[in-house]
């Protein structure tokens, strides 16, 4: 699985278009997170202090991007395949789908990851050049961790969907509704941190003053569960 993994990457370095779309969707979040807090002044569940108001703003639109920034890594990852109809190659080479499929998705995993790192540095930039705000490392980074790995569920349903459905422009169709899951399970926001996709939700609305522990275990949990959708979505993928 290393060595496709190996492939993978490669062949995500060499993709120009990938990176200029992860760049633009890295400005959006800035730009669209900034419009909020410009837009919506005031306090947000309680919240006065406009360190943490601009952290919680930019957490908010997290769950957003990480379904834009999902659609467009699987998109090149798995629906080119089907385009370009490589999966059979892929799946004779490795001999095992399961080995090509954890493989594309780790490697989705990690990139997204990174975009959505490299996310956080500019906002924090942000926070202290235009806003003038001091970086408090220790209490921004429970809002970041949440931000990075909260929404790996969410990521999860994304890249089933396009490893489910051949047709690329159909996948990102599909995908969009997981935008208004939210919404639904709104009035259980209380029990978010037993439902994967509402974690950052509960972190929120809920338990913002969690510790660091339960944080990283809620981040974890989200990480199992969105492991375990794409093990599920392996046994239904046939070509």
């Amino acid at each position: 699985m290393l060595r496709a993994m190996q492939g993978e990457f490669r062949r995500a370095k060499k993709n120009t278009t990938l990176h200029l779309c992860l760049s633009i969707l890295i400005c959006m979040q800035i730009i669209f997170t900034v419009i909020e807090i410009e837009f919506f002044t005031g306090s947000v569940n309680g919240v006065t202090d406009p360190y943490l108001l601009k952290l919680l703003w930019f957490t908010n639109t997290s769950t957003l991007f990480s379904i834009l920034f999902s659609i467009v890594l699987d998109y090149h990852v798995l629906s080119k395949e089907y385009h370009d109809h490589t999966w059979e190659l892929l799946l004779l080479t490795m001999k095992n789908k399961y080995k090509v499929i954890f493989a594309k998705f780790f490697v989705v995993s990690i990139v997204q990851g990174i975009s959505q790192l490299l996310s956080c540095i500019l906002f924090g930039t942000v926070l202290h050049c235009y806003y003038g705000l001091q970086n408090n490392i220790a209490l921004s980074f429970p809002f970041f961790l949440m931000s990075c790995f909260g929404n790996f569920f969410v990521s999860a349903c994304v890249f089933g969907i396009f490893l489910m459905v051949e047709n690329g422009m159909l996948a990102i169709l599909c995908s969009i509704p997981l935008l208004l899951l939210p919404v639904f399970f709104q009035e259980w926001i209380s029990f978010g941190k037993y439902i994967p996709f509402m974690a950052v939700g509960y972190f929120l609305n809920i338990s913002m003053n969690m510790d660091l522990f339960t944080n990283i275990l809620l981040c974890l949990y989200n990480v199992i569960c969105g492991g375990i959708l794409v093990w599920i979505a392996g046994k239904f993928f046939h070509l």
